[in-house]
């Protein structure tokens, strides 16, 4: 007794074949939905790598070389004279501004991170501003004028997505900087 005969081999062709195709359409689901749920789709219109910008603005700053000899002078910078708290409250986008403040300072008295690598060197960065680079502003004026460039170059987004922006470079409508939930923020 033959089993295998020209048409049970086309027949057993077939439920392999159909048989395959569901175990690899089953495979693509799960890796799909793997995917959804660890990365976040971006507006297709939106570039998916979002540019940096460490360009500081640069006013009325002269660069000055001291010979390795003499010590380091001390800087007085315009923060110690008219006080942060007031150079804050002075900028354009006041609660934009002292949001971001509290969140990567905690305005300024935060013993690690940029800020007060800054802060060794006689600088100021208590904002986060181009961490990735290390990026240090002469005074802390410098740094707010900076910040209000940066929100006047996101016009078209609202207050929320401008944070959550600043944060996470992804222009979304909410995420953990909008809230005082710090463990949250990755």
């Amino acid at each position: 007794m033959k089993i295998f005969t020209e048409d049970n081999k086309h027949r057993t062709l077939i439920t392999v074949s159909f048989l395959a195709g569901l175990i690899l359409t089953a495979a693509a689901y799960e890796t799909g939905m793997w995917f959804r749920d660890n990365y976040k789709f971006q507006n297709p219109f939106v570039p998916l790598i979002v540019p940096l910008e460490i360009s500081p603005i640069v006013e009325e700053q002269k660069v000055i070389s001291i010979p390795s000899t003499t010590p380091a002078p001390t800087i007085k910078h315009e923060a110690d004279s008219k006080g942060k708290s007031a150079i804050v409250t002075s900028s354009k986008y006041p609660d934009f501004i002292d949001h971001i403040w509290l969140r990567e300072s905690g305005r300024g008295t935060s013993k690690t991170g940029l800020n007060a690598s800054c802060a060794k060197r006689g600088m100021s960065n208590d904002f986060g501003f181009a961490v990735s680079v290390n990026h240090c502003f002469t005074d802390f004026a410098t740094s707010v004028r900076r910040l209000e460039r940066w929100y006047d170059d996101n016009t078209g987004l609202t207050y929320q997505e401008k944070l959550c922006r600043y944060n996470t470079g992804r222009t979304i409508k909410e995420c953990a900087y909008l809230t005082l939930s710090f463990m949250d923020m990755n």
